[in-house]
C-alpha cells in the first residue's frame, strides 16, 4: 500500500498515485521473497556477513579509509585545482575581448556596407548621367552638321558686296 501525500490542489491530476518502485513489489512478504531469490544478494550474505554488526564496523572502516585517501588527494591537488582554475579565468577573459574585437568588427562591416551600397548608388547615378552626356553629345552633333555653314558661304558672306538681293 502507498502513501498519497495531502497536497491542498483544485487540479485533480495532481493527486495520482506515484508510479509503482521497480523494486518493491506492493506488500512486505512478498518483498522478502523476493530479495530471498536475489542471487547477488544471497552471495553477498553468505560470505562470513552473518554478523552484520562486524560487517558495518568493517565497511565503516573501508570508508573513512576512502574518504582519507579522497582528501587527500583533494589536498594534493588543490595547486593543480587553482592552476586549473586561474587558466580558466584567463581564457574566459580571452574569450570575453575576443568577442568584444567582433562585435567591433561586425559593426565596421556594417559601416563599409553601409559605403558600399552608398558608392553602387553614386556609381548608377554616374553611369547614368554619362549616358546621357553621351547622348545628347550625338544629338548635338548631328544638329550642328546640319546648321552649320560652309566655309566658303561663311567666306562669301563676310567679303562679299552687300546689297539688296
Amino acid at each position: 500500500m502507498s502513501i498519497i501525500p495531502y497536497i491542498p490542489t483544485s487540479d485533480p491530476s495532481l493527486l495520482t498515485p506515484p508510479p509503482p518502485s521497480p523494486f518493491l513489489s506492493g506488500t512486505l512478504d512478498e518483498d522478502l521473497t523476493d530479495f530471498a531469490k536475489d542471487a547477488s544478494l544471497l552471495a553477498a550474505l553468505s560470505n562470513d556477513t552473518s554478523d552484520l554488526k562486524s560487517y558495518t564496523t568493517a565497511s565503516t572502516s573501508d570508508l573513512a579509509v576512502s574518504e582519507h585517501k579522497c582528501v587527500t588527494d583533494y589536498l594534493g591537488k588543490t595547486t593543480e585545482i587553482n592552476s586549473l582554475q586561474d587558466t580558466l579565468q584567463d581564457a574566459d577573459g580571452i574569450l570575453r575581448s575576443l568577442q568584444e574585437m567582433l562585435l567591433g568588427f561586425k559593426a565596421d562591416l556594417g559601416g563599409i556596407s553601409g559605403d558600399i551600397k552608398h558608392l553602387q548608388t553614386s556609381s548608377l547615378s554616374m553611369s547614368r548621367k554619362l549616358t546621357n552626356r553621351a547622348s545628347v553629345a550625338v544629338m548635338l552633333t548631328e544638329y550642328l552638321r546640319n546648321t552649320v555653314v560652309s566655309p566658303a558661304v561663311a567666306d562669301y558672306v563676310m567679303r562679299g558686296e552687300v546689297d539688296e538681293r
